[in-house]
C-alpha cells in the first residue's frame, strides 16, 4: 500500500447527454484534448475511434497519465475516464466536459 498520494483518479458518468454530441468523434476529440490542457495538463496524443451505428472512444495519453471517453448515444450515456498526477485540475478538465457534453 502506498503512502503517498500519486494523483487523482476520476472515473465519471454522465447522463441525459445529446445524442448528436455523443455520436461526433470530431467534438469529442477537440474537447478532451482542449480540456485537458485548460487543465493543465500535457497531451501527448490521443487515439478516437467511431463505432458503425453509434458511439465514440476517444483517449488522449497525457504526460501526467490518461483522459479517455466512451460514449453511448443510443442512451445519452457517457463514461469518462480522468487519472493524472502532479499539479493537473481535474475538476476543471471534468467540469469543461460536462458543459459541452450535458449530463
Amino acid at each position: 500500500m502506498l503512502k503517498n498520494k500519486i494523483g487523482d483518479h476520476l472515473i465519471c458518468e454522465l447522463t441525459h447527454c445529446s445524442f448528436d454530441i455523443l455520436n461526433d468523434k470530431d467534438f469529442l476529440s477537440k474537447l478532451l484534448v482542449d480540456s485537458a490542457t485548460k487543465g493543465g495538463a500535457g497531451v501527448l496524443g490521443h487515439l478516437e475511434h467511431k463505432f458503425t451505428l453509434q458511439g465514440v472512444t476517444v483517449i488522449v495519453l497525457l504526460a501526467e497519465s490518461h483522459l479517455t471517453i466512451h460514449s453511448y448515444p443510443e442512451l445519452n450515456y457517457a463514461a469518462i475516464d480522468i487519472f493524472t498526477c502532479g499539479t493537473i485540475n481535474t475538476d476543471l478538465i471534468f467540469r469543461e466536459i460536462s458543459k459541452h457534453v450535458g449530463g
